[in-house]
């Protein structure tokens, strides 16, 4: 096998002190080549109707996982703190 790298762009959404999560894992999606990581996590947070803005990036998380074919790769996930626009603090 090659050594694969998949890389996600990830929200941690707080709300009412509680993390948003989409199916049990952070708002977020692959990131396809050009495109911006904010930009990623901003369009699927849109796509489940949250309007947000990021505050700061986070540490980046690195493990081996499943990339978004289902092959085994390492996966570097760009996590982002975000808060819903018109909301501050965790709602």
């Amino acid at each position: 096998m090659e050594g694969r790298i998949a890389i996600r762009s990830d929200a941690v959404i707080l709300k009412n002190n509680q993390v948003l999560l989409e199916n049990g894992s952070l708002i977020g999606n692959w990131i396809r080549e050009g495109e911006d990581a904010e930009e990623v996590c901003r369009k699927k947070a849109k796509s489940q109707s949250l309007d947000i803005t990021i505050v700061k990036p986070l540490h980046p998380l690195i493990q081996w996982g499943m990339d978004d074919k289902g092959e085994k790769a390492v996966v570097v996930s760009l996590n982002y703190l975000a808060e819903l626009k018109g909301e501050e603090n965790g709602g």
